[in-house]
């Protein structure tokens, strides 16, 4: 059992630091080393005793004495001291004061870990047997973050090397802060075990609007023949020129370039064709996701589809499961002030048919943004304009004046493309249980047979005066409510 005298001297380690004295020089050896042969060292009037930083008195229960590293214990011995056996010199260091009192001695703090002592009186007699235990000194620590964080009740305590924090702070940034301060003087945050309890998590709930507008436009001009040849003494057949990107003229394997096919035997058909088409398309997704301080969360709007990605031993194809639809992953973290420091990842992409096998379009933003709870900010924006314009003619002819209209197909494509993705933040708390929040199924009701056949109704939402607040259907926008 160990009997440490007074609080105040345990707590204030540092008020009595005092630069090491010299150490006598000591035999090396694996045994624990007796300094019978040679004496304790002694302090003299020209090297003063050193003040203490803790006092241990020593009976027959105490089995353990705790030294603070670079920092002296004075220990009361019942009995006085002439041998000391100590197992480990580099650990810790005895030191045996010459007063009138000898039943006394210091020891100092070496390096953090633990090691074996034994004290003998001057007839063999085992005075003391049991441990040291050098620890990180934890005054320093203790000073430094009640001063930097006055308002969170944070205990530091050491084993040996490591430091352990244990205690309630406010916010994330606080424990992050205070593991900090302790990792300056433990040797780095791998010292530190961080027991700290964060007052009130906080939930950050996150809205994202993606919205996209895509603007198409089309024009084609120009003439369609149907005709029938015969190639190279090929069997004659019927093509048509409604693919403009279609060209049978030339078949460069057998001709020169710029060479009329052979043998054409004559033309079908021909149609004018005209066509002007415009197409806008908007995506509006506004996903909404809650999430602890500190934790990340995820959110995907969409589905996923296969797209073959290897092949197995067999020869059987593999699949690799692609996702698409609108994605967000975020990870938010509240600061001390109440702002709100969020790490985003959204993603808006769909299947293109196009490619083979199909692949996705995608477009994607990772940023970093601090916001205050209620603010909003647009993090990416994007403005896109590809414009196509292809002639396709009879080589020659088209480029005749005025008749080579009759022999050549234009096309114009233009798209354009633009996007913004905005983020808002809100600190949310959570509702009590007997507090009823709005539903958009509140008020609805299926339609019935008379509705469905008689009055083309799918479904109806009613209001009665007895409903309470929380089930009459809203007016406008529902979701979440938030201050």
């Amino acid at each position: 059992m160990l009997l440490p005298m007074g609080l105040a001297a345990a707590v204030a380690f540092g008020a009595h630091a005092q630069q090491v004295p010299g150490r006598a020089q000591t035999p090396t050896a694996a045994l624990p080393q007796s300094v019978a042969s040679a004496p304790i060292p002694t302090f003299t009037t020209a090297q003063p005793e050193p003040q203490a930083s803790s006092e241990w008195i020593v009976d027959d229960k105490t089995d353990l004495i705790r030294v603070p590293i670079d920092k002296y214990a004075l220990v009361r011995l019942p009995e006085t001291v002439d041998k000391v056996w100590i197992g480990q010199p580099n650990v810790a260091e005895v030191r045996k004061s010459e007063g009138t009192d000898k039943k006394y001695v210091f020891i100092l703090g070496r390096a953090p870990g633990a090691t074996s002592l034994i004290f003998e009186d001057a007839t063999g007699n085992i005075v003391f047997q049991g441990d040291i235990q050098v620890d990180v000194d934890v005054s320093g620590i203790r000073a430094a973050i009640a001063e930097i964080l006055p308002e969170d009740k944070i205990d530091v305590t050491a084993q040996r090397g490591t430091v352990m924090l244990n205690g309630f702070v406010r916010s994330p940034g606080a424990s992050s802060q205070a593991v900090d301060i302790a990792g300056r003087y433990a040797g780095g945050a791998a010292n530190i075990i961080n027991n700290l309890e964060i007052l009130g998590s906080r939930q950050v709930v996150m809205q994202v609007r993606v919205a996209e507008i895509k603007r198409t436009a089309i024009k084609q001009l120009g003439f369609n023949f149907d005709y029938s040849f015969n190639i190279a003494n090929r069997p004659a057949g019927t093509l048509s020129m409604a693919s403009i990107a279609y060209k049978p003229f030339l078949e460069t394997a057998k001709y020169a370039s710029g060479t009329l096919i052979p043998h054409l035997t004559g033309f079908g058909a021909i149609a004018y064709r005209v066509l002007e088409e415009n197409g806008l398309a908007k995506t509006l997704a506004e996903p909404t996701l809650t999430a602890i301080s500190g934790s990340a969360a995820s959110f995907l709007a969409g589905g996923t589809f296969p797209q073959q990605s290897g092949t197995d031993q067999n020869g059987n194809a593999v699949y690799t499961q692609i996702p698409y639809g609108v994605g967000l992953k975020f990870t938010p973290t509240v600061l001390d002030d109440g702002r709100i420091n969020l790490q985003i990842s959204t993603e808006n992409s769909a299947i293109d048919k196009t490619l083979t096998p199909y692949g996705t379009t995608k477009k994607e933003t990772k940023t970093t943004v601090d916001l205050p709870s209620g603010g909003s900010m647009m993090i990416s924006g994007l403005i896109q304009n590809d414009i196509n314009n292809t002639i396709d003619g009879v080589p020659g002819l088209k480029d005749v004046p005025v008749l080579g209209a009759l022999f050549r197909s234009e096309a114009f494509k233009n798209e354009e493309t633009e996007l913004v993705i905005v983020v808002t933040a809100y600190l949310a708390k959570p509702v009590g249980h007997d507090a009823r929040m709005a539903l958009p199924t509140d008020g609805f009701a299926m339609a019935s047979d008379i509705d469905y056949y008689l009055l083309g109704r799918l479904h109806k939402q009613y209001t009665r005066t007895e409903l309470p607040p929380y089930a009459t259907p809203l007016a406008g926008p529902y979701g979440h409510i938030m201050e």
